[in-house]
């Protein structure tokens, strides 16, 4: 089965319109260039990407194009200088943030420790590469923030329920 680029796009934007409205006193949408997604108030940058399917794995793309070898996810984030990267399991309602700095020493170390093979990805004109690597895996590293799903109401529902907006989510910081 072949991925859809134009579905993917279309759909990744509606995704980050709904993060965007989970967060609306928290991030900016970034409308000056296509590097990241969001900014911060702090003016950091961020990048989201959300997975829509029921999976246990994240699917960090190593390469947007294997032919060029063009960097995806991760690897194109540290290479704009991005701060931050957000993975959304949209239909777990989980989201991890993680500093991209960080992030990309470690998955290039779990890479080449546990032999990962790329898993290419076919699309309509090029073909897409990356990994499948576990939540836990993720969890368990110390790297990875979790922002408890509690904490992810639209601010119509916290309004609605007296609930200040102002304060940022609670974030968890997983330990080994």
């Amino acid at each position: 089965m072949k991925a859809d680029f134009k579905k993917d796009l279309a759909e990744g934007l509606k995704f980050e319109q709904e993060f965007l409205e989970l967060f609306p006193a928290r991030l900016i949408k970034n409308t000056t260039n296509l590097k990241y997604d969001f900014i911060t108030p702090t003016q950091e940058s961020l990048e989201l990407k959300s997975d829509r399917y029921k999976t246990n794995n994240f699917f960090f793309e190593r390469y947007s194009n294997l032919k060029t070898k063009t960097p995806g996810s991760v690897w194109q984030s540290s290479s704009h200088h991005v701060e931050y990267f957000c993975y959304w399991f949209v239909n777990q309602k989980k989201y991890y943030l993680f500093k991209v700095s960080e992030l990309e020493i470690f998955l290039n170390k779990y890479v080449e420790d546990n032999k990962l093979k790329l898993i290419e990805i076919p699309n309509t004109t090029h073909t897409s590469a990356g990994y499948l690597i576990k939540q836990s895996v993720l969890k368990d590293s110390g790297l990875c923030l979790e922002i408890e799903s509690e904490f992810l109401v639209k601010k119509s529902e916290l309004v609605n329920a007296g609930v200040e907006t102002g304060p940022r989510p609670k974030i968890k910081k997983f330990k080994k």
